[in-house]
């Protein structure tokens, strides 16, 4: 099974009777069905503008990248403290969002 199989079995299951009863159980389920997606590479055409993103092209992964209006990519460079033009070759072909930064644990 795959993560798109997965979606859409847990999508009918949480709009099923069962949690209308228990909706803390529907609510953790969305929950996690959002998180799946969120996960899953996108197609390069749907990307954000202006919104940092990890990259897929032929090459691998690219993380923390931005495009502008006319198409352009940047990837971000801690060693210049800016964004610097990605190559033009890298033609990347899929695009996911930032992974979440670690919850600090309470207690």
């Amino acid at each position: 099974m795959n993560t798109q199989e997965a979606i859409d079995i847990l999508e009918r299951e949480v709009s099923g009777k069962f949690y209308e009863t228990q909706p803390y159980l529907g609510e953790a389920l969305t929950h996690a069905i959002e998180h799946m997606k969120r996960e899953q590479w996108q197609p390069i055409e749907t990307a954000p503008m202006c919104e940092d993103v990890d990259l897929w092209s032929k090459y691998g992964r690219y993380v923390r990248c931005q495009h502008d209006d006319y198409g352009h990519w940047f990837i971000w460079s801690d060693e210049f403290n800016q964004y610097v033009t990605l190559s033009p070759s890298i033609k990347p072909t899929h695009w996911k969002p930032l992974d979440e930064p670690p919850q600090e644990r309470k207690g």
